[in-house]
């Protein structure tokens, strides 16, 4: 918008400056543009780019000034009838030109128009809250002043733009000045008329919908209106009186459509506030629910611990202490998994390692992972699936999970004794996982929304078992849609000849498009690793191992841990205080905690990097951050491995026999624990 009065004000200039008369009258009119006219419309438009673009403040401040300087000398000779000699510095008009009160001087509505619209600028580039509502308001004036001129050369009305003391403006002038004054209200968005436009709210939409349709219609009407008279059609009265009828008329369907749009807006705007209470309610219930999620795995660990400490002597009680506890870790471990694996697809953030894989291998490993839930509530699974493989390109890891999930939740949402049944399909370039249960089934206003995050039954079918955070589900679309696939639930599933009772349970179908494979080219997915024993001789020597952890106890059981694999260790509990035991204990391996006070670990990986003895030291980022960016930045630092907490038995034991004095253990894409 300001690029069109700085284009024209450069025009009105070389119009002067080559005595082009084309250039400085645009119109059958005979009204000339002024030179000082054509520099002030020219400077205001380059002053509100610069504004509106944000750069060069001081400058947009010393063109305002000038602008609104030059109008208000002008409006002054106009009332004093005093020549300040501003007129024709550069170029004298001759006397006698129409519209003019005295040679080479702008008429009182431009000299009025670019006072205000100079010092809009300058307030507008102040950047305060109250100074940008005033530019906004200064704004409106020299619109409606250009907007009278406008009309008046449309319908040729002369009193409006021609009368030399009250209205004198050229049309080209008249046209520049309304551009300058709608790019005033555009560069204040925040207040005025702008910020009423801008409003999401009835108001805002209303003015949206009125206000080009209302100055279209008023000019159309004026201009036909005219154009009948002329042509002899009508006198002035019936024209009148015809076109007041046909302005009602369109005002009312005018008002008539946008009120639609507004009651239209006004149904979203109470759509959206009630999804907001809803998706606010439900986070609230999630927040609780994690809540209670965390604290039943706490229960049982701190009785556990108590019963350790009790029965000390008693080798059988302490085992199954240390079952019940690691139960209960791995447990509270899946959870925070489950709220990673969301927050990594939300942000898209986790990557698909996919590779041709065979679906019945992916069932199999699911299986396997749900069998102990499963068999904790005495379930009968049955497997039915072709012979020969169907292959899919996926990520085996997530497949298994997405299958396991299905599993869990039938397990746990089904009586104990109950019948699940898994059945491969294959179809048109696709393959069919159904899970079905006979369990209590799922209610029908609760199945539209199950897949959303968040989304637990809450009629306690579950008998007390625990219904999750909420978030298998939705991490199961997800994962599935990743791979270009869909999951589609049914309860209660349609009849079925195998045994499952008919009108009862839930049955989820998870379609998955196929590759032309065979099964040579499936990837085999691993069978289950057993965990190996940490007890045992010790190796060989002892590697020296220091631990740097602002966490006690976690420091200390790590310590402990790492003793009973054989290794020698120091402990600190800050940066300062590893670097210096780093120096005089010379590790071979350095767990690092990232998060620790005054120095974190990344600086104290960098430090020891610095140090010729500390180029072979393996470096181990210990945290609780797990993405992508956190081993980024753990790389940066120079660290070899990035364990997440908590880091399991097995993924320590495989460091320390990796330690080589003369080649140091890369760094894995993966974690090595999560």
């Amino acid at each position: 918008m300001p690029l069109y009065p700085l284009l024209g004000g450069v025009v009105g200039v070389l119009g002067w400056a080559l005595g082009m008369p084309a250039l400085i009258t645009w119109n059958a009119s005979g009204i000339t543009i002024k030179f000082n006219t054509a520099v002030c419309a020219a400077l205001a438009g380059a002053a509100l780019l610069a504004l509106m673009t944000g750069r060069l403040p001081r400058v947009t401040r010393a063109l305002g000034v000038l602008v609104a300087l030059v109008g208000a000398l002008t409006l002054l000779e106009h009332l004093t009838g005093v020549n300040l000699g501003i007129d024709t510095l550069l170029f004298d008009e001759p006397a006698g030109a129409l519209a003019t009160t005295a040679p080479g001087r702008m008429g009182p509505p431009a000299a009025t128009s670019f006072s205000l619209l100079g010092a809009g600028i300058v307030l507008a580039a102040a950047r305060g809250a109250r100074a940008r509502r005033v530019a906004s308001a200064l704004a409106l004036l020299p619109i409606v002043l250009a907007g009278l001129a406008i009309v008046g050369y449309l319908y040729g009305a002369s009193q409006l733009f021609a009368v030399a003391r009250f209205t004198g403006i050229a049309f080209q002038t008249a046209t520049m000045i309304a551009a300058l004054g709608v790019a005033l209200l555009a560069a204040v968005p925040e207040h005025g008329l702008a910020a009423a436009l801008r409003r999401d709210d009835p108001g805002g939409v209303m003015l949206r919908s009125l206000l080009a349709p209302m100055i279209v219609l008023s000019l159309t009407l004026g201009t036909l209106r005219l154009a009948g008279e002329r042509a002899g059609l009508y006198d002035r009265a019936f024209g009148t009186a015809l076109r007041t009828v046909v302005e009602i008329a369109l005002l009312i369907g005018l008002g008539w459509w946008t009120a639609a749009r507004v009651s239209r807006h006004a149904r979203q705007a109470r759509a959206a506030q009630e999804a907001l209470r809803e998706a606010n309610q439900r986070k609230d219930e999630f927040l609780a629910t994690l809540a209670h999620e965390l604290r039943n795995p706490l229960a049982p660990l701190r009785t556990s611990l108590d019963l350790a400490r009790r029965k000390s002597g008693d080798p059988a009680a302490i085992a199954r202490a240390h079952a019940v506890m690691q139960r209960q870790l791995d447990q509270m471990v899946h959870l925070v998994d489950d709220l990673l694996d969301v927050s990594r697809i939300a942000r898209g953030t986790i990557a698909l390692r996919r590779q041709p894989i065979d679906v019945a291998s992916v069932v199999d490993k699911a299986i396997e992972t749900s069998r102990p839930v499963l068999e904790a509530f005495n379930h009968r699974l049955t497997v039915v699936q072709r012979p020969g493989p169907i292959v899919v390109n996926g990520d085996v890891t997530r497949l298994t999970q997405v299958v396991a999930n299905l599993l869990n939740n039938a397990a746990k949402y089904t009586d104990a004794g109950g019948h699940i049944r898994i059945k491969i399909e294959r179809a048109a370039g696709e393959v069919l996982i159904k899970v079905r249960d006979d369990g209590a089934g799922i209610p029908a206003e609760l199945q539209p929304r199950l897949f959303e995050m968040f989304t637990r039954s809450g009629d306690g079918r579950d008998g007390g078992r625990g219904g999750g955070l909420g978030i298998g589900l939705a991490l199961v679309r997800q994962l599935v849609e990743g791979h270009g696939g869909s999951v589609a639930v049914q309860s209660p599933p349609p009849a079925a000849p195998d045994g499952v009772a008919p009108g009862r349970g839930s049955e989820f179908v998870v379609r998955l498009p196929t590759v032309a494979a065979d099964v040579e080219r499936a990837a085999p997915v691993p069978a289950a690793i057993a965990a190996p024993e940490t007890g045992g001789a010790p190796p060989p020597s002892r590697p020296r191992v220091l631990i740097a952890d602002d966490n006690v106890d976690a420091a200390a059981s790590l310590a402990e841990l790492l003793e009973e694999l054989g290794a020698e260790t120091r402990v600190t509990h800050d940066g300062a205080q590893a670097i210096a035991a780093a120096e005089a204990f010379r590790p071979a391996v350095a767990f690092l905690d990232v998060g620790m006070p005054e120095l974190d670990g990344h600086e104290v990986g960098r430090r020891l990097r610095a140090q010729p003895w500390g180029r072979d030291v393996m470096l181990v980022a210990l945290t609780g951050w797990g993405q992508p960016d956190d081993r980024r930045k753990s790389r940066e630092a120079g660290f070899d491995e990035h364990l997440v907490k908590p880091a399991a038995v097995e993924a320590v034991q495989k460091l320390l026999a990796a330690v080589d004095a003369n080649a140091r253990a890369r760094f894995r894409d993966g974690p090595a624990t999560v």
